[in-house]
């Protein structure tokens, strides 16, 4: 998969997974707000959908092909062990950023892969695979932005999601914005809550 790797030389690594259109490139502003000093490595998607990158395929707008969402999950996963491995730092000092399509396949690393990464920023997620649960997330740390009046987006949904999550034990802290977006207090939110996830 196409990437970037921005060396800071920290143990700690971002790794950023864009939105529909978007590259390895887009979020690379939102990790250095959230600490400019941890290190990057940005994923472009493996599909293109007229035009667009995408980390898996759809029929439709909120129609998810889920063979796709589940095999690219385990591409996903197959080039994050490989690059770790390539630019030398470990899984337990990642935090995964997601938002939008890129924020639902982090859903399905939670859910295919519990035991990977401790530590995911999910921005405007939906809930691809509803009907398969989680397991044992005792240890996860979830920061989670979601929106009532996100269009794009079944806020019943999201709702279910929340439950799961919790009732597995994860460390969850949601914040609620007005939108399928990453807004400037959500990056506040997150600076602290990186923070804390820093000193444990």
């Amino acid at each position: 998969m196409e990437h970037v790797f921005i060396d800071k030389k920290s143990k700690n690594v971002f790794i950023l997974l864009h939105g529909t259109g978007g590259n390895e490139y887009d979020l690379v502003n939102v990790a250095e707000m959230i600490d400019k000093n941890t290190s990057i490595l940005g994923i472009r998607g493996n599909v293109n959908e007229g035009g667009m990158n995408r980390f898996f395929k759809r029929f439709a707008p909120g129609i998810y092909d889920l063979e796709s969402y589940k095999n690219e999950t385990n591409h996903l996963v197959e080039t994050i062990k490989e690059l770790s491995n390539k630019y030398n730092f470990k899984l337990e000092n990642v935090t995964v950023i997601g938002f939008s399509n890129g924020a639902n396949i982090g859903l399905g690393m939670i859910q295919e892969f519990p035991s990977l990464i401790n530590n995911y920023v999910l921005f405007s997620p939906d809930y691809i695979n509803s009907d398969k649960g989680f397991s044992n997330l005792e240890g996860m740390n979830i920061f989670l932005s979601t929106s009532r009046n996100d269009t794009m987006v079944d806020f019943e949904n999201i709702i279910k999601l929340l439950s799961k999550l919790k009732n597995e034990n994860a460390n969850l802290d949601i914040y609620y914005g007005l939108g399928h977006r990453i807004e400037h207090e959500a990056l506040i939110d997150v600076k602290n809550w990186y923070t804390k996830i820093l000193k444990k």
